[in-house]
């Protein structure tokens, strides 16, 4: 079986992640390290056109445009590990080696091409973690307690930024996860309880 976890940033997806690790016994990995292979595989001439999203600097503080311009980028830099992420599945249910793949690479529309595949029907299971609320979304950063937070330090106009950020990509997602008809989940604000 192969558990695929995708939606937006900061939505607690590595979280869950682990959890299933644990619980399951099944390896994790996040879409973020086939990300920098990917991205390091890829010749110079062609990166910035295919991995444009450089990320949040501690001191961003951006427009609502800037925030689709990044939904934009993020959506291109998924689109480029496709066939990465497809071999990868095709892969693990090839072999019969449950795999759980988490991260903000994988689109609904990549997940329900996988789905269609023949040999991959009943081997898949995916669900999309999302928030559409941005005063929930920006609590819930401030009380993050990950062991890794690439916002520790971040300026509140920045925090503000990713909140934004989160929240259109979210809704992106979940305007996508209908169109393919797959489950999403929303981020209500009580994440343990969730």
């Amino acid at each position: 079986m192969v558990y695929l976890i995708g939606g937006a940033p900061r939505t607690g997806k590595s979280i869950i992640a682990h959890r299933l690790m644990s619980e399951l016994s099944v390896p994790w990995i996040s879409t973020d390290v086939l990300r920098t292979i990917v991205h390091d595989l890829t010749p110079e001439a062609e990166r910035l056109r295919k991995f444009p999203f450089k990320g949040f600097d501690s001191n961003d503080e951006l427009s609502a445009l800037a925030i689709l311009e990044m939904v934009h980028y993020q959506v291109i830099e998924a689109q480029s590990l496709e066939l990465c992420l497809s071999s990868l599945v095709r892969h693990q249910i090839g072999v019969r080696d449950d795999q759980i793949i988490e991260g903000v690479h994988l689109l609904p529309e990549q997940v329900q091409k996988m789905m269609e595949e023949p040999a991959n029907a009943e081997q898949i299971k995916a669900l999309f973690i999302i928030s559409t609320d941005e005063a929930l979304q920006l609590e819930a950063m401030r009380n993050n307690s990950s062991h890794f937070d690439w916002l520790s330090g971040a300026s509140d106009k920045t925090y503000e930024s990713v909140a934004g950020f989160v929240v259109a990509y979210g809704k992106w997602i979940q305007e996508e996860c209908e169109k393919y008809q797959l489950p999403y989940f929303v981020r209500k604000g009580r994440f343990e309880e969730e």
